[in-house]
């Protein structure tokens, strides 16, 4: 059963090096384990170590609805264990029970806060300690000439935060991942084999600085987000490398495995670019130059590049092109263009590059994201892959770089409404789902509260990091490596503490107390009579069984339960005195006297 149980993690995760993966591990251990259980004893040692693994994974999901259901099962735990013991003893209560289990529960969750407090953070190279790498709509490269369809997803990628002062709307909302200047007539990516270095930029005015602070939702490649236009590169809370490989373009020098946090600073307004050298962002292939393709750009041509751009902008709205996410195969610009006309984000993109290029003006194509879901609550923008977006860049003389965007002359409330609620309006439901529905807003702000709730969870545990250790150092007046030697010590100290205790109890069964001992003659005086004990039946439940028993008279049933009462007394009760002792010693052999009298009876009693 394990060997085939490991064979389905492994399948399931491809590893076990991970930490999901050695969670469902360490479960199916557990599991397992408790079906050699025996004892009530072994139960409870089990609940404490499954209680440990739900408040560590709780500790560490960073959402909402994971710790909900970690207090779920932990609740189901409960119940089972409860369900398994009173298989042991049927006299049992639930408040005896929960006596018993809640300071295994609180015991377990205290150690797990303290450890997750003083614990140093690591980042270890063969297991992550955060969610799995999950794909998103963002690419470094488009492809147009490869996609005839494109699914959406609602998986989450980012959230950006905004000061409270700044206003956003969502068709400003541009993200960046990367700038792309290589092309080979309708797919592009990053140039490769140069080197880049970064120009200098000043902004038009100094009064629409925008700051943000962006947080990952899943693990990411090692590109970073930023809102167009940025001023700086992102600024990292934690000591990771950023390199810029690209105007506008950014990333960490090694592919990250956790989660990051990191704050930038944008303008709204152009910028002006120092840079002489625009023959590479003026190249096209030859091919893509035959008659027809010419003619048209001649007819957009005029002596202000603005104006062309306009006109070519005005070709996509007035020549019935459509967005749509099923376009099927275009399999070059001449076919989108002249044939097709059908396409997503990259399609349009591709197209009025290269158009702008052919009419002799710099351009690019820019990857990223647009729009994002607002939440009034938190004042932050939720970015997922199906706002994954593709738009245009071109050099304007003594004006600088301006984005263009030929989807909005095409589908302007994609840009407007955002992607979200743009192709919610295209469902076909049972009522119009849309912005303007009352239903939908009141039914938006619902998710949009709880989702504020759980960012905010989310953003504590993610955020307790080393600079937090050393604000509860400083509190404490302590070093911070002082709460880390005791993160070491507290499990060696629990350790040795179990060891102590198993010890000491193991020892207090080997040496009894008198009265104990007394117990036991009890019992191994009494195998001639027929009274069955079960295992773990105290004392009181004995005395119970005595008294239903046919096999001894009224006089022998007298001697046993003075001897049960005297013996819980002197055992359970703070007030026993040393001549219940002798009681029970001239009580034990007074049933003595009786056993030898009841030879042919038969007793079956079991040791405690």
């Amino acid at each position: 059963m394990t060997i085939f149980c490991t064979y389905l993690i492994i399948s399931r995760f491809q590893t076990l090096f991970d930490i999901e993966a050695a969670i469902n591990y360490l479960v199916l251990l557990q599991a397992l384990k408790i079906a050699e259980a025996k004892g009530k004893r072994d139960l409870f040692i089990h609940a404490m170590i499954v209680f440990f693994i739900i408040s560590g994974a709780t500790l560490f999901s960073q959402t909402l609805f994971t710790t909900l259901i970690m207090f779920m099962l932990i609740i189901t735990n409960f119940i089972n264990i409860y369900l398994i013991e009173n298989s042991f003893d049927k006299t049992g209560s639930v408040i005896i029970f929960l006596k018993r289990s809640i300071p295994y529960t609180i015991f377990s969750t205290g150690l797990v806060t303290i450890l997750f407090i003083v614990f140093p953070r690591y980042e270890l190279g063969f297991i992550s300690l955060k969610d799995q790498i999950a794909s998103s709509g963002f690419s470094p490269e488009v492809s147009p000439s490869d996609v005839d369809e494109i699914v959406l997803s609602e998986t989450k990628v980012f959230r950006a935060y905004l000061n409270k002062s700044d206003q956003l709307i969502t068709a400003q909302a541009y993200w960046i991942g990367a700038v792309l200047e290589d092309t080979d007539g309708f797919n592009w990516k990053i140039k490769e084999g140069t080197t880049f270095t970064n120009p200098s930029w000043q902004p038009r005015t100094n009064k629409n600085f925008i700051e943000y602070r962006i947080q990952t939702e899943s693990m990411m490649s090692h590109y970073l987000y930023t809102l167009d236009t940025p001023i700086e590169p992102p600024t990292l809370r934690e000591d990771l490398n950023i390199l810029q490989i690209a105007p506008k373009t950014f990333q960490l020098r090694r592919k990250n495995t956790k989660k990051v946090y990191y704050s930038g600073k944008s303008v709204m307004d152009e910028l002006i670019q120092n840079q002489n050298d625009f023959s590479k962002l003026l190249h096209i292939p030859p091919t893509i130059l035959n008659n027809q393709f010419t003619t048209l750009i001649a007819s957009f041509k005029t002596e202000n590049d603005q104006q062309t751009l306009a006109n070519i902008l005005s070709f996509f709205s007035n020549n019935n092109f459509s967005y749509t996410l099923k376009p099927g195969r275009s399999r070059s610009l001449h076919e989108f263009i002249f044939k097709n006309k059908k396409g997503f984000c990259i399609h349009f993109a591709s197209a009025f590059a290269i158009m702008a290029r052919a009419a002799k003006i710099p351009a690019r194509v820019v990857t990223g994201f647009q729009g994002g879901e607002y939440n009034e609550f938190g004042h932050f923008f939720l970015v997922k892959e199906l706002d994954a977006h593709a738009w245009v860049e071109t050099y304007i003389k003594n004006h600088g770089w301006k984005r263009y965007d030929p989807v909005e002359s095409v589908a302007p409330l994609r840009i407007a409404l955002g992607s979200s609620s743009f192709f919610a309006s295209l469902e076909q439901t049972g009522f119009n789902l849309n912005a303007q529905n009352i239903l939908y807003k009141q039914y938006r702000r619902f998710v949009n509260a709880v989702d504020y709730i759980n960012a905010r969870f989310g953003q504590f545990i993610f955020s307790f990091d080393t600079t937090y250790q050393e604000k509860i150092a400083q509190k404490l007046t302590v070093n911070l490596s002082f709460l880390h030697k005791i993160s070491f010590i507290i499990p060696i100290v629990f350790l040795l503490f179990l060891f102590a205790f198993y010890t000491f109890k193991n020892w207090h069964n080997l040496h009894p107390r008198n009265e104990i001992i007394l117990f036991y003659k009890l019992c191994s005086k009494l195998k001639k009579i027929e009274i069955i004990r079960t295992t773990g039946q105290p004392a009181y439940s004995l005395l119970l069984t005595v008294n239903r028993s046919e096999a001894l008279n009224q006089t022998q049933k007298d001697l046993i339960n003075n001897f049960l009462i005297i013996y819980q007394q002197y055992r359970f009760s703070k007030d026993g005195h040393p001549k219940q002792l002798n009681e029970l010693k001239i009580l034990l052999k007074q049933i003595q006297l009786i056993n030898n009298k009841n030879k042919d009876k038969t007793i079956i009693c079991e040791k405690i």
